[in-house]
């Protein structure tokens, strides 16, 4: 029992708190919405979500991860059922909101593989590049670690889901920045990604894939779609003024006008009840979880750990950036939730893992059980 209370006195618990502040930020806005709704079963199965991602922070943090740096077998196991899970949605996954994103167990119960994807990439390019920071130069390194992303990012995009095509790839592209790739290699590596995009474009992505893009990257294109949520959400963050309208009484909400308003779009929910404040403090709270995360990586022990811990940076920066882009009009509409905040099982257990993993590493360090 000691044991365990002394691995819990060395967790960073400023991380902790900063993380639970954030889920009690998107549950009382989950709150607002649902109640308006008549759909509180949404409130208590986050809550169940909430549980399950602490019991999952726990357990991550007492695994030696040095377990995934040490033997290449066990997260190449794992990227390849992550792969696999991937493979089997595009042939017998539910379509789900025009997607094949959701593994479904029993018709209550639902899972996306692609969540869990983003964590193994992290784990992946963390042991490549752990192992070869000093051969980087050599470009087939880069080719083989870019053929482990391109694997996934494909599968990813086949359901489609283009903002978790656009996450991995930055995560990738994040990485290999850090482990050492110089900016003479860096430009040529986008050069090559253009040529790629513009060849794909071209002769590969058929007309509905084109279309589907270009109303992605510009809203307008489809004015009941996708361009609809876009001004729903704009609207709503606008409504907000700078006090906001008070929780429960957000027009946009309460009146069902804004779409995915539980997910996708909490932040423009949250900012329409809660004014510039209100969104102050959410900012401030994912500025704080940024700099804990980046003090884990700068004090970690080894460079697989600091590989890691980067990693997950670069991720939580990417997708808190984009989704709250998205709900103020500035960016495309992606469908990536808002960290800690937005309905949804799979990201928030995910993240707590992702979070424990990074705890084990700061509690193996402290114990000098690291090299």
């Amino acid at each position: 029992m000691f044991g365990f209370l002394r691995i819990f006195k060395l967790w960073d618990w400023w991380l902790v708190g900063v993380v639970l502040g954030l889920v009690a930020l998107g549950l009382v806005a989950l709150a607002s919405i649902t109640l308006s709704a008549g759909q509180t079963g949404l409130l208590w199965r986050q809550m169940l979500w909430v549980g399950v991602g602490a019991v999952f922070m726990v357990v991550a943090s007492f695994v030696d991860y040095r377990a995934f740096f040490t033997s290449s077998r066990v997260v190449l196991v794992w990227y390849g059922l992550v792969l696999a899970l991937l493979g089997f949605l595009l042939f017998f996954g539910p379509t789900i909101r025009g997607t094949t994103s959701w593994l479904k167990f029993g018709g209550i119960l639902s899972f996306e593989p692609v969540e869990a994807a983003k964590l193994v990439t992290i784990l992946l390019l963390a042991k490549y590049f752990s192992a070869r920071h000093l051969e980087l130069k050599r470009v087939r390194h880069v080719v083989i670690s870019a053929v482990y992303i391109v694997l996934l990012a494909g599968l990813v995009f086949l359901q489609p889901d283009i903002g978790s095509v656009f996450v991995l790839i930055a995560i990738w592209f994040g990485m290999i920045l850090i482990a050492g790739l110089s900016l003479r290699q860096a430009a040529a590596t986008l050069l090559v990604g253009a040529v790629l995009v513009a060849f794909a474009w071209g002769f590969v992505l058929h007309d509905y894939q084109r279309a589907r893009l270009v109303s992605f990257v510009r809203p307008a294109a489809d004015p009941q779609g996708i361009g609809y949520q876009a001004r729903q959400a704009i609207i709503a963050v606008g409504a907000g003024g700078v006090f906001g309208q008070g929780v429960g009484h957000g027009t946009q909400t309460g009146y069902g006008l804004l779409p995915e308003a539980t997910s996708d779009f909490i932040f423009a929910a949250f900012a329409e009840e809660w004014g510039l404040v209100g969104v102050t403090i959410m900012l401030a709270l994912f500025g704080l979880v940024f700099w804990r995360v980046f003090r884990a990586a700068e004090e970690a022990p080894n460079n697989f750990a600091r590989l890691y811990g980067s990693g997950l940076l670069v991720m939580l920066m990417v997708q808190v950036g984009v989704n709250i882009g998205m709900n103020l009009g500035l960016l495309p509409i992606t469908g990536l939730p808002l960290p800690f905040v937005s309905y949804g099982g799979s990201s928030l257990v995910v993240l707590f893992a992702a979070l424990g993993i990074l705890q084990g590493i700061r509690v193996r360090g402290a114990e000098g059980l690291a090299p």
